[in-house]
């Protein structure tokens, strides 16, 4: 969890990273960078959770929660930089 977790630290922003912005910049902005992130670094996520799932329960994952959950903890991240 923890090789994810570093995975994911290029998705944190500076604090007022994002002040000032109206809502739609915002959610193009989050848009971008779930897509960026996903396309750079979805292959190295996916092989991660694969193997834990694999070692953990030996059933693959259902990537549909997989996605959710990961856009969840990225939109909570975004919201904490806003902060």
């Amino acid at each position: 969890m923890m090789k994810a977790t570093n995975l994911s630290q290029v998705m944190y922003l500076d604090n007022g990273a994002l002040a000032g912005l109206t809502q739609e910049q915002y959610q193009k902005i989050l848009r971008v960078q779930r897509e960026k992130f996903f396309a750079e670094m979805g292959e190295q996520i996916r092989s991660i959770f694969e193997q834990i799932k694999a070692e953990k329960i030996g059933q693959k994952p259902d990537w549909d929660k997989f996605t959710e959950l990961v856009k969840k903890a990225v939109e909570e991240i975004l919201e904490d930089n806003r902060k």
